[in-house]
């Protein structure tokens, strides 16, 4: 290996990527080229590289670091007693031995007239050790400019946009966690607004409750024309159960607009059913309680024609001493006669196209 390249955790890497919902290496790649335009960032193959244990150049492993904001980024390195041990000319006899093995299994799959993707090229299900699946950047962006613009208003003093962190599971659906402490906000918003009329309908779960473990949030562009469906613990009865909460324009604060529930806390692991519709004069209906319960519903008048986008998030005022963690199961938006799920998240490609292509036609020799 050359003096200047190294080898970087390729898991450590993939793990923090999908932390800042960056859901495949192409998105990595885009978010260097932020970083770095006059030279273009990062080509998704190197990101690949990077990902895959090959070694890449030092001027990469810098880029990723900046993108995935790790301080020193040497904190990148694969171990290297590990990579030593694993190149030591003691250790090419059995890694050989390996090879021919899952060679000759290959060989068999391929005789009995199909092809089966090893393991590693698969990636385990979503919310396994290592899963390979992420968050729907077509759909969705992380602490987005309406969602920052919208959720810093939140609390009286302004909150603190702080990283969420995100897990994938096929049963539960995508996890949210992040805020641990006072006057936080984190979450997720669409990419493109939505114009009224529409009804945005979500199934959510709390599984940790200590603050405002789950939102669902419509606002405008600037924070200022919006609604917030929110559930958790607060400092006291007024802030505790399903809240409704609303800004006056650009800048406000969200305030109390009404309570959907009880004075008390989410029930732990029961899926609630929220929903928000915005007809066409602009007035805003929220519905929310336990799935399978009559809802409790609220109105917000004069909420403007939009357009609105759609943040799923969690928050804590002065009330926050400790982790939140929630499931969103689904995310619907009705408009008219038409339903769309907004697609939490998607399979992020392992490896590029063409690697894909030249493992098939070798299935064929």
């Amino acid at each position: 290996m050359a003096w200047d390249k190294v080898v970087l955790d390729g898991e450590k890497i993939r793990r923090l990527r999908e932390r800042r919902g960056l859901s495949s290496q192409g998105d990595l790649a885009r978010a260097a080229a932020l970083v770095d335009p006059k030279r273009g960032g990062l080509a998704p193959r190197t990101v690949w590289d990077a990902e895959n244990g090959k070694p890449v150049t030092r001027r990469t492993q810098l880029l990723v670091a900046r993108v995935l904001e790790v301080a020193d980024p040497e904190e990148l390195l694969v171990a290297q007693r590990q990579h030593a041990a694993e190149n030591a000319p003691g250790a090419r006899t059995p890694r050989f031995g390996w090879i021919m093995v899952a060679a000759g299994a290959v060989l068999a799959v391929f005789s009995a007239g199909s092809l089966l993707l090893w393991p590693h090229l698969q990636g385990p299900a979503p919310g396994q050790a290592g899963s390979r699946i992420g968050l729907d950047t077509a759909v969705w962006t992380v602490n987005g400019p309406a969602a920052r613009a919208a959720l810093a208003n939140m609390d009286v003093p302004r909150a603190q946009i702080v990283q969420p962190t995100l897990s994938f599971s096929p049963a539960l659906g995508l996890g949210m966690t992040g805020i641990n402490g006072t006057y936080e906000q984190a979450g997720i918003q669409t990419v493109t607004p939505f114009r009224p009329p529409f009804t945005v309908s979500a199934t959510v779960m709390a599984a940790e409750v200590t603050a405002g473990v789950f939102q669902l949030v419509v606002t405008s562009a600037d924070g200022g024309r919006g609604v917030s469906l929110a559930g958790g613990q607060g400092a006291n009865d007024v802030f505790t159960g399903l809240d409704l909460q609303s800004p006056s324009g650009a800048g406000t604060h969200w305030k109390l607009k009404g309570k959907l529930s009880e004075p008390r806390a989410p029930s732990l692991n029961v899926w609630y059913q929220l929903a928000i519709t915005v007809d066409g004069s602009g007035t805003a209906t929220v519905s929310a309680g336990p799935q399978g319960a009559q809802p409790r519903r609220g109105s917000i008048p004069a909420l403007g024609t939009g357009p609105f986008y759609v943040l799923l998030s969690q928050g804590s005022g002065a009330y926050g001493h400790g982790p939140n963690r929630a499931y969103w199961r689904s995310v619907t938006i009705s408009r008219r006669d038409a339903v769309t799920a907004l697609r939490l998240w998607r399979d992020a490609p392992l490896a590029p196209a063409r690697d894909a292509v030249a493992l098939r036609s070798r299935s064929d020799r």
